[in-house]
């Protein structure tokens, strides 16, 4: 005869309830990258703006990107990242 102690019923309901709470963060992750929710926010939301990029050849590339209140030139190659410039970002121009 098998018995079933209250801690095997406590463990099975605990890992039942932790499964659960995982299936619904999957649920929830898959349901905002369809939807394209995440996206969304993140485009309205920039903590960095890429403004211009130039490629120099393969792998190499100039990129002007605004972060925060800085205007930065970088350069990128396939093995660094290099701030090659950096200056206050210019003030947008009123369009009338």
């Amino acid at each position: 005869m098998i018995t079933h102690s209250a801690d095997d019923s406590l463990l099975m309901t605990l890992l039942g309830a932790l499964g659960l709470v995982i299936l619904l963060m999957l649920l929830l992750a898959w349901s905002a990258k369809r939807s394209g929710w995440l996206q969304r926010y993140q485009r309205s939301h920039p903590a960095i703006n890429v403004v211009a990029r130039l490629s120099l050849g393969a792998r190499e590339r100039l990129v002007l990107v605004d972060i925060g209140e800085q205007r930065l030139l970088l350069g990128i190659t396939a093995h660094q990242i290099t701030c090659l410039s950096q200056s206050p970002q210019p003030q947008a121009k009123d369009e009338r």
